[in-house]
């Protein structure tokens, strides 16, 4: 009879060293499950072991993670006072997130270096536990976007590290925000002190930075990435429930909206209903299609009740009051026009400013986690823009020679240009997959650079194509 061999006959260092060196919490779960000599060596050193098996599966996205964890839901605020705490706070906090992202870019890589102290079995535990509901929802996420590549004719290949930690790291982000925006508990509107809280680009003066300012434009993109694929998810479970007469509230809505841990608990505790949903997502990726708002389309009515939900800081208009009052931001294309509530004295050194931006530009040096990915980069020509989300579809002005007939037709171009890159998540992948995507016959109008200018060739006049300079 041939030898066993037991975990046991293993030297104690060579055991820890095997511990350490894996990337997965679920693959210490299974490990510790099947042998007592693990579980025992486990035992002795539990801290450390999981902390670093965090490190190995999470990297960069560890930093996010544990900010996370000292960034709770923001609680309803009934009196004026609650509302300064509560803009304090984010300005408090966006400080100590900023730091957390500068000593983790530092590290060159090494997350475990981030924090000076093990974080304690408690807090361990809580990161696990979020960990496992982020890595639920990134999951689902995946899953649609390579079947739908898979359906799109893309091969689709192994995902790379990067690529799983950049999906990743957008749901933690988004539900950063979404704990900041908490729309569950606040009125549906907006005050200038929030678009300070959450916008301003400046410190100083009594001035201190928003909570956006820990974000690149293109890690923001990211997340609208995720935000895309959450608010589809949502309306489709409700949509699920009303075809299996189970109605979901407005309240419950919300919450499995703005409340990762709820929406992961909803779809592992009504299997069929989300069956029902996934089913429906997937016939809408295949593929993103442009409805008209006038659309009857059965969907639309749940996003219609999901809207006084959304987070805000993605939305157009939103970006547009900002750029007003903080003069200068968003402007990187040359010609834009973006009117003030400022006059002349204002003017010259917007001017300079915005010049400054024109000249900045971000290059693709690789795909790492942290650097700018291909896809955004590809889209807006290695020009630096300020915008993100749905802001995307309109920051640049409509041409003015153009026909009410003809302007109609050149934006809903772009809104369908807009939403086959936004559901496909560009700013997502590596150089080689964003590649594969462009060669698609509904990715064509996604050129280099389309992000910076209206596409005019989609507009006939009497047979001839306008001008497109």
């Amino acid at each position: 009879m041939g030898s066993h061999s037991y975990f046991s006959a293993m030297p104690a260092e060579l055991t820890d060293n095997i511990l350490w060196q894996l990337d997965s919490i679920k693959a210490l779960g299974r490990l510790i499950r099947v042998s007592r000599f693990i579980l025992r060596r486990f035992q002795v050193q539990k801290e450390i072991i999981i902390y670093r098996v965090l490190c190995n599966e999470l990297g960069p996205v560890l930093v996010d993670a544990i900010f996370l964890r000292i960034f709770p839901y923001a609680r309803s605020r009934t009196s004026a006072h609650e509302n300064v705490e509560y803009w304090d706070r984010i300005h408090e906090m966006t400080t100590v997130y900023r730091s957390m992202l500068s000593r983790d870019a530092s590290c060159d890589g090494d997350t475990a270096q981030v924090s000076t102290a093990i974080p304690s079995l408690v807090e361990l535990t809580e990161l696990c536990h979020t960990h496992y509901k982020m890595q639920f929802v990134a999951d689902t996420y995946l899953s649609l976007r390579l079947d739908q590549f898979d359906a799109s004719g893309i091969r689709t290949v192994p995902l790379s590290v990067p690529e799983r930690q950049r999906v990743l790291r957008a749901f933690y982000r988004r539900q950063i925000l979404c704990n900041a925006w908490a729309p569950t508990t606040r009125e549906a509107q907006w005050s200038e002190q929030d678009t300070i809280a959450f916008g301003c680009p400046f410190e100083g003066e009594g001035r201190r930075l928003g909570l956006l300012t820990a974000f690149e434009s293109w890690e923001l993109q990211q997340v609208d990435h995720a935000e895309s694929m959450v608010a589809g998810l949502c309306c489709a479970l409700c949509q699920a429930c009303d075809e299996t007469d189970h109605p979901m509230g407005n309240d419950q809505l919300g919450t499995i909206y703005s409340m990762t841990s709820a929406l992961v608990q909803f779809m592992q505790a009504n299997a069929h209903i989300t069956e029902i949903a996934i089913r429906t997502m997937s016939l809408n990726l295949r593929l993103p299609q442009l409805s008209h708002p006038d659309s009857t389309d059965g969907m639309n009515r749940y996003y219609e009740r999901l809207n006084s939900y959304l987070l805000l800081c993605l939305d157009w208009a939103w970006q547009q009051h900002r750029s007003l009052m903080f003069p200068g931001l968003g402007r990187t294309q040359p010609g834009q026009q973006i009117e003030t509530q400022e006059q002349e004295q204002e003017q010259e050194q917007e001017q300079e400013q915005e010049q400054e931006q024109e000249k900045a530009t971000v290059e693709y040096v690789g795909d790492g986690v942290n650097l700018p990915p291909f896809g955004w980069i590809d889209a807006a020509d290695s020009v630096c823009i300020d915008w993100f989300g749905n802001a995307l579809q309109q920051w640049i002005p409509l041409p003015e020679n153009l026909t009410g007939e003809e302007t109609a037709t050149v934006y809903f171009a772009r809104l369908a240009s807009f939403r086959v890159w936004r559901e496909f998540g560009f700013a997502l992948w590596d150089r080689w997959r964003v590649e594969a995507l462009k060669e698609l016959p509904e990715c064509k109008p996604l050129r280099t650079g389309w992000l910076l200018s209206w596409d005019l060739n989609v507009v006939m006049n009497n047979g001839t194509r306008l001008p497109t300079d």
